[in-house]
């Protein structure tokens, strides 16, 4: 049964992608407290078609923690989201309905058109404390938001408006970091020609997606979100710091620096970069081969870090009683 909050004092919300699990706790007037749990929900989806039972157990444990922390908080409203992974694996439902037990709250998919526009809404409204100013009064519009997720990539195009951005465009490409990696990136490190290829392939899917969204390639300001995103800003900053990310620009060669490094380094050697998770470690080239293509090919001279996404934007929207929550 869905029901409305009227109006909720402190909500959790809850993103399920393909490789994390990402929740914001916003509690009115006060700082969001936002965490990444990382489950590799889609560790091998692409080739069976369906989430195994280990990565199942791995994201209900997560899920319990989440449920266990918003009881502590005291969160009156839970809401949860589920993308790339749960829409693509034939067990996708069966998934949820068991986190729907697990969390307290049945988790909606949600398209990759929807999952573009919450991106988007999160990445340019998100706010460190609620006395900062929103990102969006920093950039240039138009704006092209990219998320890249473990198993999709999202770009959502808009302008910048009063009183809140506005979408004018979206796409959701089947690249993701953890995707690529399984298809194109075998070995450690990856063999030349395999990064050629995984490069070639983001660069078709890519050129595809602006010959038929041409609204695509108007946009001013690239910003970038997400794992991938905050990883490799992280790197460049030599270690994790969320105030210094969020904003953070990063030139076109600095990426590029950080791709040579991630792609030719092992992955023991790659696991002692300053700023990168280990938990990363295995997909982070994917992840920059995307970002990298994006750039070179759309010819953003630079990109800027937004640690806001979809979770932010369910926190806002149900904090605003926005939201239903679908109750297991």
């Amino acid at each position: 049964m869905s029901e409305r909050a009227e109006t909720p004092r402190c909500v959790m919300a809850v993103d399920i992608g393909t490789n994390t699990v990402n929740t914001c706790l916003l509690v009115r007037d006060a700082a969001p407290v936002r965490r990444t749990y990382y489950t590799h929900l889609g560790e091998g989806l692409d080739v069976r078609g369906s989430l195994s039972e280990e990565a199942i157990g791995r994201a209900l444990a997560v899920l319990g923690e989440v449920a266990t922390a918003a009881a502590d908080a005291g969160a009156d409203l839970t809401v949860a989201t589920a993308t790339s992974a749960s829409r693509d694996a034939a067990n996708g439902a069966e998934f949820l309905k068991r986190a729907g037990a697990v969390l307290g709250a049945l988790p909606r998919v949600i398209s990759g058109d929807d999952e573009a526009f919450l991106t988007f809404e999160g990445a340019l409204t998100a706010a460190l404390d609620p006395a900062a100013d929103r990102l969006e009064a920093t950039l240039d519009g138009p704006v092209l938001v990219v998320d890249i997720g473990g198993g999709s990539t999202e770009l959502a195009v808009g302008t910048l408006a009063q009183p809140g951005p506005e979408l004018t465009a979206s796409v959701s490409l089947q690249m993701g970091s953890v995707r690529f990696t399984e298809r194109y990136l075998p070995s450690d490190p990856p063999l030349p020609e395999e990064l050629s290829n995984c490069l070639s392939v983001a660069e078709a899917t890519l050129d595809e997606a602006l010959s038929d969204e041409a609204a695509l390639g108007e946009a001013a300001t690239l910003v970038i979100v997400s794992g991938t995103a905050e990883t490799v800003g992280a790197v460049e900053l030599g270690g994790w710091d969320e105030r210094a990310l969020h904003g953070l620009r990063l030139s076109k060669a600095q990426v590029e620096d950080v791709f040579r490094t991630m792609a030719t380094e092992s992955a023991d050697d790659r696991r002692h970069n300053p700023g990168l998770p280990a938990e990363r470690v295995d997909f982070i080239v994917a992840g920059c081969c995307i970002l990298v293509t994006i750039m070179r090919r759309m010819g953003f001279a630079e990109c800027v870090v937004s640690t806001g996404s979809v979770r932010d934007a369910l926190a806002s929207r149900a904090l605003s009683g926005d939201v239903a929550a679908d109750r297991a």
